[in-house]
């Protein structure tokens, strides 16, 4: 099994090699999962590797469950908490 954060797919690509505006709107979202501005960094160099629309494609899909839930045509989910054995 691979450690955590092991599977970096952007091996000796620089910061500068990527579009600064999603590379930037990639790490602010990172940041819901870390308050290291490197692994957030890391982490979105890592997403725009894999395709380079990620975040865009992200920012587009998040917009339309927006648009969904303010019309009322979706609810979030509540999530149920496990059974205690």
């Amino acid at each position: 099994m691979e450690a955590c954060g092991s599977r970096s797919k952007n091996k000796g690509r620089e910061k500068k090699s990527f579009n600064k505006k999603w590379l930037e709107i990639g790490q602010k979202i990172e940041f819901e999962h870390t308050c290291d501005p490197e692994k957030a960094t890391r982490i979105a160099m890592d997403h725009l590797t894999e395709s380079p629309d990620y975040y865009k494609e992200l920012v587009k899909m998040e917009k339309k469950l927006e648009d969904k839930m303010k019309k009322g045509k979706t609810k979030p989910r509540k999530i149920k908490k496990p059974k205690k054995k």
